[in-house]
């Protein structure tokens, strides 16, 4: 998958933040071109369910602990 198609699909998922028609409109035909509709259908699923995984680890505080984050926490 390339990183343009998901460009196109968060442009088609990003619908209400003011993006231009004609620029929906050429994110669509980019997605269409990559992918059938059945697929379509299960990356924007896909990209909702990560969507609403990452608001309740937010909403949970629920972070992945590393020896990077550890290190970073430490020098703060």
């Amino acid at each position: 998958m390339s990183g343009k198609s998901l460009s196109g699909a968060k442009t088609l998922r990003r619908r209400r933040s003011g993006v231009p028609f004609e620029r929906r409109l050429t994110a669509y035909e980019a997605l269409e071109a990559q992918f059938t509709q059945e697929e379509q259908v299960k990356l924007t699923l896909v990209i909702n369910v990560i969507g609403a995984w990452n608001r309740i680890a937010v909403g949970f505080r629920m972070w992945l602990e590393t020896d990077a984050t550890r290190k970073l926490q430490a020098a703060a």
